[in-house]
């Protein structure tokens, strides 16, 4: 019960993001806007996010972008569209902004996918420190993933430290 309660839920916020607003013009009519609806009722087991992202991947960056920030508008807290969004952001030349919504994204709780999202976020900046600093504390609470050490090899050899990379693997 909790599961369809929260797909309902899922699925109104949504709805009331898209749904248009006299000073916005129509949402709701081109082939994306469609789209979002359709998968949004689709599926009532997955989440807001994952269906989202799915359905924005289509859209150019400025279309995705002004969406993004409708649905954080009703969801402010929420880390992961606040990752897309940077991700978004990250298309552009606005760096600003960028770095911006990721310290924003960092203050959130976050489980392991978005952890790596945001080192991704890092190292398309060329910002090696800040993506290894994050993949350091990462590969201790996860010392066993191994994708966390050979991530972390393949930063060490791109900032010039081969030593360190061999240690690692």
């Amino acid at each position: 019960a909790t599961i369809e309660n929260r797909a309902r839920r899922e699925l109104e916020l949504g709805r009331r993001a898209l749904a248009p607003r006299p000073a916005e013009g129509k949402i709701g009519t081109s082939k994306a806007e469609k789209r979002v609806f359709s998968l949004m009722e689709s599926s009532s087991r997955r989440s807001l996010d994952e269906l989202v992202e799915e359905a924005l991947k289509p859209l150019a960056p400025p279309r995705r972008r002004v969406l993004l920030q409708k649905l954080l508008r009703l969801e402010p807290e929420n880390g992961r569209l606040i990752l897309q969004l940077a991700e978004t952001a990250a298309q552009g030349k606005d760096k600003t902004a960028v770095f911006e919504l990721i310290a924003r994204a960092e203050r959130r709780s976050r489980d392991l996918d978005e952890e790596l999202r945001l080192i991704g976020l890092y190292r398309r900046l060329q910002a090696p420190k800040r993506a290894s600093s994050r993949l350091d504390r990462l590969a201790a609470r996860f010392p066993k993933d191994v994708r966390l050490q050979l991530m972390r090899a393949e930063l060490a050899i791109r900032s010039n430290r081969p030593s360190e990379a061999l240690l690692l693997l």
